[in-house]
C-alpha cells in the first residue's frame, strides 16, 4: 500500500523547512518517547525514534531508524533504514 498526501499551510518555505528539519522537536508529538540524531554528514541525517502507543489493551513500542536527505528549502526525502517495521 502506498499513501500520497498533500498539505498546504500559510507559512513561508524557509520557515516550513526549518520546522521539518528540527528532528528533536518531534519528541513533543504524542507517542514519540525518544529521538536521537545518530549521524549527520553533508546532506544526510540519520534519526532514531522510539514510539509508544496503547492499541486496545496492548502496549506497542516501535523503533525506527530513518535517513533523511536534505536539499535546503527545496526537498526533504526520507527512507527507513532500520527498525521494527518493514517500511515507513
Amino acid at each position: 500500500m502506498h499513501i500520497n498526501t498533500n498539505y498546504t499551510v500559510p507559512i513561508q518555505p524557509c520557515n516550513a523547512y526549518a520546522f521539518l528539519i528540527d528532528y528533536e522537536a518531534s519528541q513533543n508529538i504524542a507517542g514519540v518517547v525518544d529521538v536521537k540524531i545518530l549521524s549527520r554528514s553533508a546532506n544526510k541525517v540519520s534519526i532514531s525514534r522510539v514510539l509508544e502507543e496503547e492499541i486496545l489493551f496492548f502496549h506497542v513500542e516501535l523503533k525506527t531508524v530513518v535517513e533523511y536527505t536534505e536539499v535546503p528549502y527545496n526537498l526533504l526525502s526520507f527512507e527507513q533504514v532500520g527498525g521494527d517495521a518493514k517500511y515507513l
